[in-house]
C-alpha cells in the first residue's frame, strides 16, 4: 500500500522530470538573445582630425587648447555660412552626457534644456565645426568626444566630433589629470 505522502512525492519527482527533461530537449532550439549592441565606429577618415588623436603630442595639445572637453551623442548636423565665409560650416546638435574639462557653471549659459516624461530633462547645446561634407552627416545619432575653444553660441570646436570609444576617453582623462597634476607641481615650487 502506497500512502498519500509516497504518491504525492512520485508525482512530484515525475513532473520534476518532465520538466528538466523537456528543458533539456530545447535548449538547441531555443535562441539566445542578443544583448550585446554593437555600433559601427568606422568614420569616414575626412569627418574627423584622426591623427590628432591617434598621435599623443597632437592630442595633448588639442587638450591643452581646449577650454572644453565633453562627451556626448550628436542628434543633427546641418551646414550653416555666416556672413562672407567662403564656404559652410557643420552645426551640431549635441545632447550632453559627460563633461571632462571646464567650468560647467560657465557652460550653462548655453545649455537648452529639453523636458521629458518623468520628471527628466535632456540637455543640449549647439557646436560649430569645421567645413561642411556631405559625408560628415553620418555622425548623426552617434556618440562622440568634442573639444570645444571658446564659449560662446553656438560652441567652436577645434577639431570635428571624434567617434566615441573607451580607450579614447581613458586617453583624454589621462592627460586632463596629468595637466592638473603638472599644474599642482608648478605652484609648489
Amino acid at each position: 500500500m502506497i500512502t498519500h505522502i509516497t504518491r504525492i512525492f512520485i508525482v512530484g519527482a515525475c513532473v520534476l522530470i518532465c520538466f528538466t527533461s523537456a528543458e533539456f530537449s530545447m535548449k538547441g532550439n531555443v535562441k539566445k538573445r542578443n544583448t550585446i549592441i554593437r555600433v559601427d565606429n568606422n568614420l569616414p577618415s575626412t569627418c574627423y582630425n584622426s591623427t590628432a588623436i591617434k598621435n599623443v603630442n597632437s592630442l595633448k595639445r588639442v587638450v591643452l587648447a581646449s577650454n572644453f572637453i565633453f562627451t556626448g551623442k550628436i542628434s543633427s548636423v546641418q551646414s550653416r555660412k555666416r556672413g562672407v565665409e567662403k564656404f559652410q560650416r557643420s552645426i551640431f546638435k549635441v545632447y550632453v552626457r559627460r563633461v571632462l574639462k571646464g567650468d560647467t557653471s560657465a557652460l550653462s549659459d548655453l545649455l537648452k534644456f529639453e523636458s521629458r516624461s518623468n520628471s527628466s530633462s535632456r540637455i543640449s547645446l549647439l557646436a560649430e565645426g569645421g567645413q561642411w561634407n556631405n559625408e560628415c552627416s553620418a555622425v548623426k545619432g552617434r556618440p562622440a568626444i568634442l573639444f570645444s575653444e571658446s564659449l560662446s553660441s553656438p560652441l567652436k570646436l577645434l577639431i570635428d566630433p571624434v567617434p566615441l570609444s573607451v580607450d579614447r576617453v581613458r586617453r583624454v582623462k589621462t592627460l586632463i589629470k596629468g595637466m592638473a597634476l603638472y599644474i599642482k607641481d608648478v605652484k609648489l615650487t
